[in-house]
């Protein structure tokens, strides 16, 4: 009863197995097979999922040109690339894919504690006009109780951060104030929605009251500049 063209839909299929390349074929397979399962001639986008920084090479040069001659048959409209965070935490896959000029939207690993594609991706995103789907917003370390306290303690310990964060029970509480941010989930939302660059927010749940609230806060406006600086 909804509007096709009123809906965004996306698939995505790993161009490995067992650590190799898969045969250019299967992909195409799978995009058929997806848009059997869901009664559709076309979906919007189609991602090579998973793509590791040493295989990223031969997808773009020896996948990609096959799914592009399926996207002229309107199979699909628009294609993408995925991280593989925390496997690349440099993002050396996505920055190179950024500024090779045959992809549309790369879906990004980017949240409160992973600030790195400010520099090393969104400004190539930025000037080439490339669309982004953000994931790892929130995930355990901002909803599992103990979590944040772990994975700061992790960052101190390496280095990464500084050393009184580790001794704080409640790190990330002065984000929550009356003229900030209602709770930690919140900010971690509101945070990522507000960054240049970041052009859709992904989360998952089977709780239809998340659904709502989720989208309450992406719908707020950005988290007050001082908080913002201090993160």
């Amino acid at each position: 009863g909804r509007n096709r063209d009123k809906l965004i839909l996306t698939t995505k299929a790993s161009p490995r197995a067992d650590g190799k390349l898969r045969p250019a074929q299967e992909l195409v397979d799978s995009l058929d097979n997806t848009l059997r399962t869901m009664g559709q001639d076309y979906v919007d986008v189609f991602f090579f999922h998973g793509v590791p920084p040493d295989l990223y090479p031969k997808v773009r040069d020896e996948l990609a040109p096959v799914l592009m001659r399926e996207r002229e048959k309107g199979k699909f409209r628009f294609i993408g690339v995925t991280e593989t965070p925390p496997n690349d935490p440099i993002q050396a896959m996505s920055s190179q894919a950024a500024q090779d000029g045959i992809w549309d939207i790369i879906m990004m690993g980017f949240h409160m504690l992973n600030q790195k594609p400010r520099e090393r991706l969104l400004p190539h995103v930025i000037k080439n006009n490339l669309g982004t789907l953000v994931m790892f917003v929130v995930r355990n370390i901002f909803s599992a109780p103990g979590r944040l306290q772990l994975e700061i303690k992790r960052k101190v310990d390496d280095g990464t951060l500084p050393d009184w964060l580790a001794k704080e029970k409640d790190p990330l509480s002065f984000l929550i104030h009356e003229s900030g941010a209602q709770t930690l989930i919140d900010a971690a939302y509101r945070y990522a929605r507000h960054e240049p660059g970041c052009n859709v927010i992904l989360f998952g749940t089977s709780n239809i009251d998340h659904v709502q609230q989720n989208i309450e806060s992406i719908l707020r406006p950005p988290l007050p500049e001082a908080d913002r600086q201090r993160l």
